[in-house]
């Protein structure tokens, strides 16, 4: 019911008018807003008793500024008028100090008919605190002119005297803020909407159209469509979307995924994915308020919540996250005690202990940053929180991974645009400047039909994780398939997912141009070379060069020289690098089993022995394999023995491990960046193209292929044989050249690291 008393001329910041009664579940709520310089108000009228009688709108717009100039505001001056469209389906009045228009949202053909509801959008400018005064005090006493006696305070004999039945037939207060919050957004639709509860800082809402919006703190969590017939509640497609996006690319990745743990705001739908899955032996949800779930499950019927609590594999704890990981990590702490990383692997209950409380994919949920009464979220991003949860991820198996979700992505020009993503770039700076952190590569992707649900994700692979190598596959029907290899469909005429399949994935592997843009802003990349010096000349031609000719050595083979001068900072026949030949690891390891088992398919081992001799291994954040040139000349580039000799080089270097590790520049332009070569110095017309082949293969974990290439050095002999071709056009050819000798030979492949 409406307070005791309400003073019309109250001047407080804040003003609450409740409208209530005591018969759930239906009640309304109006908050005056603090905003800057003005406040606004758009206030949804149902077909009411008075526009029946009256028939236009003329009498409220009036009354709303009667209201005003009663009230003693002294905003009436300015010569404010009212006007109207002939039809009477549209009226303003307006002046320096305020703003009231009224229109017709439907019902009859003309003014004077019965309408279903019209919409009244009131702004009163000025001082910030006068203006929600008095916006406080139109509401209320316009309300009562429209659904009851101005003198009556009882509510409900205002209803009944106004000829409605319940009190679902009020209007509906939309408040239009500043507010960076879905609830804001969705207040400030034209259209009525009422409150089916609110608890705390969770509430729940409906529209006229039966779609059900639960809300926490302002954040969208759910939305589904009510069927009243059946009690249940269809999840949007946008809350579907989501849930596949945020589980599968990673879970049908994953070589060997069994338990899975959820941080963050109900993540019932995402469990729901992810129990499709045979190999998932437990998902464990963790839940620090029971308010949510319980009004997610009263006013959205049976949707979300039964065969989640009905499976044996879902556990729900009602627990800080953050409390429950500091706990796991002081425990695996303890088991990890004066004890060698060998001893353990050779400790079968060691082994079994860890197994049993650390998990193979944890995916986070962060809707909130920097804002009161959620502080949990915003320690989701830091420095302590992370370095305990590496102690939760099962890494044994080298396939441990951490999925977010959290925030959107930038606009165009790469700024973030509240504080959820700016602490969001924070977080992702942490990671690429702490190296206690073993998140490497980290990959980002958006699902923007997700929306208005966050559709940023990021994908944390824990130290090279083996699952990387099957994310980043090229092939779109690999997904597809292991999907129906991983998933038990009891429908043989459904698919197993609504949205995701192998072609959606392959749109996740490369994130948006926006992120690129972000990415140059990070302050120690704004003046990177890669940012302000690489990416601008991919579309300089003068940057790049083709200015090269093969000859035929006596000793060394094919070699690569400058047909003219190049200088130093120049791409080498950048073109090489849309034509080269990638296989992904795994079929990489295919091909290998292939021409192994089937040795007499000749063809097949001399496709293999090519690609080995001129080809190279190639990890980047968003594609792992082996690369090869089919139709370029980069290809016969020689090993450089010395550094004074050595003139080329990959435009990345081992040193750039931070940029391999996460960029989303990297990973939309890996075939030039990851691959590309580029000189080091001042090339002279003739002289041989050198590159140090050390470029290709880490020396610390391939020895011996340091060792073959001093070899390379003392024998000039390499993998690509010396077919010693008599061509006399080929020996003048290199005469011509006036090439000094060197120690180098053929061995090639056909770029950088």
């Amino acid at each position: 019911m409406f307070p005791e008393k309400m003073n019309p001329y109250r001047k407080q910041t804040q003003l609450l008018l409740l409208l209530s009664h005591p018969f759930p579940p239906l009640f309304l709520l109006f908050v005056c807003p603090s905003i800057s310089f003005a406040a606004h108000l758009t206030y949804i009228i149902p077909s009411s008793p008075v526009l029946s009688e009256r028939g236009d709108f003329f009498h409220i717009t009036n009354k709303a500024a009667g209201i005003l100039k009663d009230f003693g505001h002294n905003i009436n001056e300015g010569g404010a008028i009212l006007k109207c469209f002939d039809d009477k389906s549209a009226c303003s009045i307006a002046n320096d100090a305020y703003r009231i228009v009224l229109n017709k949202g439907g019902g009859g053909d003309d003014g004077s008919a019965l309408t279903d509801y019209a919409i009244l959008t009131m702004s009163i400018f000025g001082n910030d605190a006068v203006a929600q005064s008095i916006l406080c005090d139109l509401t209320f006493y316009l309300h009562k002119y429209l659904y009851g006696d101005d003198t009556n305070e009882n509510p409900s004999e205002s209803l009944s005297e106004a000829g409605f039945s319940n009190f679902n037939q009020f209007p509906v207060f939309s408040v239009v803020t500043a507010n960076d919050n879905d609830l804001s957004a969705f207040l400030s639709l034209l259209s009525p909407k009422s409150m089916l509860e609110r608890v705390d800082s969770n509430e729940v809402w409906t529209d006229d159209h039966n779609v059900r919006r639960a809300y926490s703190y302002g954040k969208l969590i759910h939305a589904c469509t009510f069927q009243r017939d059946n009690e249940s509640c269809n999840p949007s497609d946008a809350d579907l979307m989501h849930a596949e996006a945020f589980v599968h690319p990673t879970l049908n990745s994953h070589t060997d995924p069994k338990r899975i743990l959820f941080l963050g705001p109900n993540s019932y739908l995402s469990a729901r994915e992810a129990l499709k899955y045979n190999n998932v032996q437990e998902v464990l949800i963790l839940e620090s308020s029971k308010t949510l779930p319980q009004m997610v499950k009263k006013f959205m019927g049976d949707t979300y919540m039964p065969d989640i609590l009905n499976s044996t594999r879902v556990t729900i704890e009602h627990i800080d996250p953050r409390l429950y990981v500091e706990n796991i990590s002081k425990e695996m702490t303890r088991m990890y005690e004066d004890k060698a990383e060998s001893e353990l692997l050779q400790d079968d209950q060691f082994m079994l202990a860890t197994r049993a409380i650390t998990f193979d994919l944890v995916f986070i949920r962060i809707p909130h940053a920097k804002k009161k009464g959620h502080s949990q979220y915003t320690d989701f991003t830091t420095n302590d929180f992370f370095t305990k949860l590496m102690d939760i991820i099962y890494y044994w198996n080298d396939d441990g991974i951490v999925v977010m979700n959290i925030g959107c992505e930038p606009g165009l020009d790469g700024i973030d645009r509240n504080e959820l993503e700016k602490q969001r770039t924070e977080m992702l700076q942490m990671f690429m400047n702490d190296s206690k952190f073993y998140f490497k590569p980290i990959l980002n992707y958006d699902e923007p039909r997700a929306a208005p649900n966050d559709t940023s994700f990021f994908v944390l692979f824990f130290n090279n994780a083996e699952s990387h190598n099957f994310y980043t596959r090229q092939n779109a029907g690999a997904f597809t398939l292991d999907l129906a290899a991983k998933m038990t469909i009891s429908d043989e005429s459904s698919v197993p997912t609504r949205f995701y399949d192998g072609t959606t994935h392959k749109l996740y592997t490369r994130p948006s141009r926006m992120w690129e843009e972000w990415y140059c802003r990070i302050p120690e990349l704004l003046t990177h070379k890669i940012c302000t010096t690489i990416r601008p000349q991919f579309f300089d031609r003068k940057g790049n060069t083709e200015a090269t000719v093969v000859v035929h050595h006596p000793d060394k083979g094919r070699s690569l020289h400058a047909s003219e001068s190049i200088p130093a900072g120049t791409f080498i026949n950048l073109s090489d690098f849309g034509s080269s030949l990638f296989i992904d690891y795994a079929d990489w390891g295919c091909f290998l089993n292939f021409t192994m088992e089937y040795s007499d398919a000749t063809l097949y081992s001399k496709s293999r022995d090519m690609m080995i001799a001129y080809g190279y291994e190639s990890y980047s954040n968003s594609r792992s394999g082996w690369i090869t040139s089919v139709a370029n000349v980069n290809t016969f580039t020689n090993h450089g023995c010395t550094e004074e000799e050595r003139n080329v080089g990959g435009i990345l270097q081992r040193e750039d491990t931070k940029i391999v590790d996460f960029s989303p520049l990297l990973a939309r332009h890996n075939e030039l960046l990851h691959n590309g070569v580029i000189s080091s110095r001042n090339i002279e017309k003739g002289e041989e193209i050198l590159q140090n082949y050390l470029e290709f293969r880490d020396e610390e974990k391939d020895p011996e292929y340091s060792k073959f290439l001093s070899e390379v050095c003392e024998t000039n002999t390499g993998l690509v044989p010396n077919e010693n071709m008599d061509s006399r056009n080929d020996e003048s050819a290199y005469n011509s050249m006036d090439v000094s000798s060197n120690d180098s030979t053929d061995d090639s492949s056909d770029d950088s690291a």
